[in-house]
């Protein structure tokens, strides 16, 4: 698994800025991140022509205000100062396009982004970010754990689960007393019935299969996954998204870390339907997405036009 050293902080002059500059400040004073570029995004920058005429001497450019503000935010965090160096830019055109290209010119290891608990419009799309982001991506909401308790890691096992996991073990090296569970949802196969067994039957021989699976999964990443619990969940009337995320809700997590997995050979990019279900309905827990970077980097530009 690579180590992150480069970090995109997606600001948007929200209440949620205060609580992504925090975190970053204390992940830098705990882990070997070297650079953290701060971004904001605004579709105009230009000031009114009549204002301009009016005040010449009176206003600063809107981005070095905003620049001013970020700044501000910075410096007055309660977590002290940033461990590494930065550089903050205000630019100008669509958030969404704009992230997204930022993160290829800067080649970062990862882009975090502030999830608000409202339903407030955004002009930044956070399942395209998602689908489309070179790299991992982290969503933070307004109110985050100082020190997080406990990670929830859904998995089948594939190799998308095997980096979702992977990102946990490193995540408990800056918390120690981190706990890490699995969750996986199996079902009962529709032609179930065909084997002469009940479906309660099927769905136990299922279950076991499933048992056995995982050791064989944790038994491939060594000692660090040797003592991580799965739980497993058998689908039935929910979607797998919203069978993972209440059982985060019930466990009472500090986030949720998932693998995004495709069904192209562009798997690291696009995001299957778990993953995607899991942003849109989750707004109050942090939410990883972990993704090889910088895969099928060629169908991440066409895609981006970037």
């Amino acid at each position: 698994m690579q180590s992150i050293n480069t970090v995109l902080v997606a600001l948007d002059l929200s209440g949620v800025d205060e609580t992504l500059i925090d975190y970053i400040i204390q992940a830098s004073q705990r882990t070997s991140i070297r650079k953290v570029y701060f971004l904001n995004v605004q579709k105009d920058l230009d000031l009114p022509d009549a204002i301009l005429r009016k005040y010449p001497d009176l206003l600063a450019p809107k981005d070095e205000q905003i620049e001013k503000i970020i700044e501000d935010k910075i410096s007055s965090s309660p977590y002290g100062k940033l461990n590494c160096e930065y550089e903050l830019d205000v630019i100008e055109g669509n958030p969404t396009e704009k992230i997204l290209k930022w993160v290829k010119i800067k080649d970062v290891d990862l882009l975090i982004m502030g999830k608000k608990l409202s339903f407030e419009s955004s002009a930044v799309s956070s399942n395209k970010i998602a689908k489309l982001c070179p790299c991992s991506v982290f969503f933070i909401p307004e109110v985050m754990h100082e020190d997080p308790a406990e990670f929830i890691v859904p998995v089948d096992f594939s190799q998308p689960s095997k980096i979702a996991l992977q990102q946990a073990l490193l995540l408990r090296k800056q918390f120690p007393d981190l706990e890490i569970k699995c969750i996986h949802v199996y079902s009962v196969p529709s032609g179930y019935h065909t084997s002469g067994k009940s479906y309660d039957e099927f769905s136990e021989i299922m279950k076991e299969n499933s048992e056995k699976e995982y050791r064989k999964f944790v038994g491939k990443l060594g000692k660090e996954a040797s003592g991580v619990e799965c739980k497993f969940v058998l689908h039935e009337s929910d979607n797998v998204a919203s069978q993972i995320f209440k059982y985060a809700i019930k466990e009472q997590a500090s986030g949720i870390i998932i693998g995004s997995r495709g069904r192209t050979l562009a798997a690291s990019i696009i995001l299957g339907s778990v993953a995607d279900k899991l942003i849109s309905i989750n707004t109050h827990l942090p939410l990883f997405i972990a993704k090889e970077k910088n895969s099928n980097m060629n169908f991440f530009e066409a895609l981006t036009d970037i």
